[in-house]
């Protein structure tokens, strides 16, 4: 890994100056603008911490929240994000990471590359959320220790508390802190650790490492300690160690980063509400035929495979669209221009509706829409699943 970091830092640009990245993740997500915080500041965080929990604990105990509602906006832009394929660093705050774990990927890679856990890091009670980057995987569960955004929640909204991109890095740690790794250039290799602070809101430094040059000759390197988390010479001590003693110091905190079980944003559009209660769904054909005596079909041009559109309760104006994507915005919503190839009076159980298509890219340009018992038109897009490859549909307006 301090290879790896060796090499970016050749690189002389900033990332961050690459990227424009001023703008918050969500409209309604506070930015926390001091990612990691002083001693002093972490201090009198703790102090009102423990004086809320005094106070708390003579009250009538909270309402046990949900945090996947509370997380789902910034879970949503995220999946947005991945399934828009972005092809540069024009992103928001929070979001860098991620799109460079995906960028040049096809959309069932980049859905199956980053996922996302909530759970209390802190132990505050209250559960952060980390999107990170996936290793492997085990069943339907991906493992990475690779943390691209930490969120926590302050009064029923999500708060970005940090994020990393490839030249600074976090990673998860066995002890509950999170290992920091960064280059400002080739002379200058920062690493150390951190933790979430009581209330889960900042960062607090615990041991922070970096590599500076010792004097305007630029000739000798120096090796630094504070516990601050900045890289200046003047608030640090400078070590007397080797070169492999200060690398040994690396790699003994390196050794420390453990895997978090994290759900893939592949499994995302499977979840949740975009499970339709309608019951209609959608499976290749080859998976389905030898099973179906009667159905419609329609045939676009010159298909290369058929898909079946099944239900389990019947619905009306059962529309085939084509799909051309046109932007996804903050708060997760996929947008496609829509042009109608088909349209039939009903789906019923009894009578599925097979379709042949030609699939082109990753990106859904397949759709269908309907109207359901309750007299509401439903709009898909369909989609393969970056887990299994089986078909889905996923919502949109």
């Amino acid at each position: 890994m301090r290879k790896k970091m060796r090499m970016m830092g050749l690189i002389a640009v900033y990332v961050a100056a690459l990227c424009g990245c001023n703008k918050k993740i969500e409209s309604d997500v506070t930015e926390v603008t001091t990612q990691i915080v002083t001693e002093e500041a972490s201090e009198e965080k703790t102090e009102e911490t423990q004086i809320t929990t005094e106070q708390e604990e003579t009250n009538v105990p909270v309402e046990e929240k949900d945090y996947n509602a509370i997380y789902k906006r910034v879970l949503d832009q995220y999946y947005a994000l991945i399934l828009s394929n972005p092809e540069d660093f024009d992103c928001e705050v929070g979001e860098l990471g991620v799109v460079e774990a995906v960028m040049g990927k096809d959309i069932n890679e980049a859905l199956g590359s980053v996922g996302y856990a909530i759970e209390d890091i802190s132990g505050d009670g209250v559960p952060e959320l980390l999107v990170g980057e996936i290793e492997k995987m085990d069943g339907d569960m991906g493992y990475g220790s690779l943390i691209d955004a930490i969120y926590t929640c302050v009064e029923d909204a999500p708060v970005l508390v940090a994020d990393g991109h490839s030249r600074s890095q976090f990673f998860a740690m066995d002890t509950g802190s999170f290992y920091y790794l960064g280059s400002n250039g080739a002379m200058y290799t920062l690493f150390g650790q951190s933790d979430i602070i009581p209330d889960g809101t900042a960062l607090k430094c615990k041991d922070f490492y970096f590599t500076y040059e010792k004097d305007d000759t630029f000739t000798e390197i120096g090796y630094y300690y504070n516990q601050i988390g900045i890289s200046d010479k003047e608030q640090s001590e400078e070590l007397n160690i080797s070169e492999a003693e200060f690398w040994k110091l690396e790699e003994d905190l390196e050794s420390q980063i453990k895997q978090i079980a994290m759900t893939p944003f592949s499994m995302y559009a499977d979840s949740e509400e975009n499970v339709q209660a309608t019951g209609v769904s959608v499976q290749w054909a080859r998976d389905i035929m030898d099973t179906i005596s009667e159905y419609d079909e329609f045939v676009d041009g010159d298909a290369q495979t058929k898909i079946v559109i099944s239900t389990d309760k019947t619905v009306t104006e059962v529309k085939v669209l084509a799909l051309q994507f046109e932007d996804a915005d903050e708060e997760g919503n996929i947008s496609f221009a829509k042009t109608q190839l088909y349209e039939q009076k009903q789906l019923t159980k009894e009578r599925p509706l097979v379709i042949g298509v030609t699939f082109v890219g990753d990106i859904p340009n397949y759709g269908i829409s309907y109207v359901d018992e309750s007299g509401n038109t439903q709009t898909f897009a369909i989609q393969e699943s970056g887990m299994d490859g089986s078909l889905m549909l996923v919502e949109f307006k």
